[in-house]
């Protein structure tokens, strides 16, 4: 796996989707790769990535829920942190987008960079 490969697929992502910040992270929050576009700092959120996840695998355990595919989290000013957790290989990762403004969409620049993730880390 490179890593200068999936932080270069970050900055690509960021540019098509005009998005703010990505990052990705293992399941525990510690980031792996991220690329900014302005003054947002990747540890913050990698670390963000690593709370949340925590919760949801904690509602998994104790409650029953089924463990989520995709969560998302609005900031006062109207930003949305979209994270969604995958496999690449047998490692489970969580890839995060810091998208501005509540209607931009980021659907496909997000599934098109997990694939790309994928393949780099099964080459």
């Amino acid at each position: 796996m490179s890593f200068v490969e999936i932080n270069q697929l970050l900055a690509e992502a960021n540019q098509r989707g005009e998005f703010l910040a990505a990052v990705v992270t293992d399941k525990e929050g510690l980031p792996v790769a991220s690329a900014t576009s302005g003054a947002h700092d990747p540890k913050i959120q990698a670390a963000l990535v690593g709370l949340i996840q925590r919760v949801i695998t904690q509602a998994s355990d104790e409650l029953g829920v089924a463990n989520a595919t995709e969560f998302t989290l609005f900031d006062a000013n109207g930003n949305r942190f979209v994270c969604r957790p995958f496999m690449a290989g047998a490692v489970e990762m969580v890839l995060a987008f810091l998208v501005p403004g509540k209607d931009r969409p980021y659907r496909r620049v997000m599934n098109q960079t997990i694939a790309a993730i994928q393949q780099t880390i099964d080459l």
